[in-house]
């Protein structure tokens, strides 16, 4: 089988571990999703092609694994979102059986959707999540309008199959409901193995310059706007009133971090908060070892799954979440983590103090996590997958 992988963004191995680089051409849950999926359907014997936007205003072919990645030039930029007309156009010089679509930002949605219409070949959609409205520039919003308006309906409509990470998400969305009979949830997968690294816990602190008697609470994402690290920036005074040895690290780069910087100084919590920024895997695998609780208190449906909840609970961190909806995928209330009013900061301090304050509660469901996290791989994900495709193609 011959499947094209329309993605707007795909991980180049500089992503991985250079960090400058990934700040230039950012990857995040979406861009693990298509690099992972690719790869296992490699591995499966199909032959994959992906589709994708350059890092420079170059076009370049890599072969790797088996895979076939065709990086086209971008011509410019909208905010996260990198745009190549060569994208659009160029694919259709190649032959494929199926083309999976990666929805997220632009401009691969309107590429695959060109593809599988002039090439009548079956479309599959991933659908991550909704595009935010209502902030960024007015360009922004204009094109978000218009895609919304005109691009979506029409994926959506011509898809055979729509994939989507949970069925907490489908009612979320704005444009999901209409669509159920044809969607099927697949979460993500997790390479365990990754997280795992072979230093005790106080070795990872040292390594990262960390105090061994501190209590440390991890927040790892980019810094946007849905998913509020500024939440627990804000709790932190209330934490730190009951938990005098708490800290926090928050790793990830984006839009917010000035914000959140002058919000640590105001706050008088430059003692307290770290803002580490981007970080390479070999880093981010320290943090998650040196931690005592992971915190995600994501606030609006741009949050379709929280992939990271998966990497904290492979490395057997108790979880405090938001009452998101689709936080219920994977997390359950006072088994392997806890569940905050969403957007209440007093919630979110207790909850998290909680934790710090009790050891073998920690522990307890640092342990139910790590067992929560053992049925997802991106193995049993590209299976079941591969299923959707013999399916569309008969």
């Amino acid at each position: 089988m011959r499947i094209g992988y329309f993605a707007s963004l795909f991980p180049y191995r500089e992503s991985f571990e250079d960090t400058e680089f990934a700040s230039r051409y950012p990857v995040g849950g979406v861009e693990l999703w298509a690099y992972q999926l690719a790869h296992q359907m490699s591995k499966l014997g199909h032959e994959v092609i992906v589709f994708t936007t350059s890092a420079d205003s170059k076009n370049h072919i890599e072969e790797k694994d088996g895979i076939a990645i065709y990086r086209y030039g971008t011509n410019f930029k909208i905010e996260k979102a990198f745009f190549s007309v060569d994208l659009l156009f160029k694919p259709l010089h190649h032959d494929i059986d199926i083309v999976h679509m990666h929805f997220a930002l632009p401009p691969a949605n309107l590429a695959g959707l060109f593809y599988a219409k002039v090439k009548r070949k079956p479309l599959i959609v991933t659908y991550h999540s909704d595009q935010i409205p209502g902030y960024g520039r007015l360009i922004r919003r204009v094109g978000l309008g218009l895609q919304d308006k005109f691009i979506v309906p029409e994926i959506l409509s011509r898809a055979r199959v729509i994939i989507c990470n949970s069925v907490y998400y489908i009612p979320l969305s704005r444009f999901l409901p209409r669509y159920r009979e044809k969607i099927i949830a697949i979460p993500p997968g997790m390479n365990a193995d990754e997280y795992r690294v072979p230093y005790s816990k106080d070795e990872c602190r040292q390594k990262l310059s960390l105090n061994e008697d501190d209590k440390i609470i991890l927040f790892v994402g980019q810094l946007i706007n849905y998913k509020s690290p500024d939440l627990i920036i804000k709790a932190m005074p209330a934490i730190v009133k009951k938990t005098p040895t708490a800290r926090l690290a928050i790793l990830g780069d984006g839009p917010l971090r000035g914000k959140l910087e002058h919000m640590v100084n105001d706050l008088r919590l430059t003692q307290t908060v770290t803002l580490a920024g981007a970080v390479s895997n070999e880093v981010k695998a320290l943090y998650y070892k040196a931690a005592d609780v992971f915190v995600l208190p994501s606030t609006t449906s741009g949050e379709s799954f929280g992939f990271v909840l998966l990497e904290a609970a492979a490395a057997g961190l108790p979880i405090v979440v938001s009452s998101l909806e689709t936080f219920r995928a994977f997390i359950r209330d006072g088994y392997n983590g806890l569940v905050a009013k969403l957007g209440d900061i007093d919630a979110l301090a207790e909850a998290i103090n909680r934790l710090l304050s009790d050891t073998a509660l920690r522990q307890e469901m640092g342990e139910h996590a790590k067992a929560s996290v053992r049925d997802y791989s991106w193995e049993n994900t590209a299976t079941k997958i591969e299923k959707i495709y013999e399916m569309a193609l008969r």
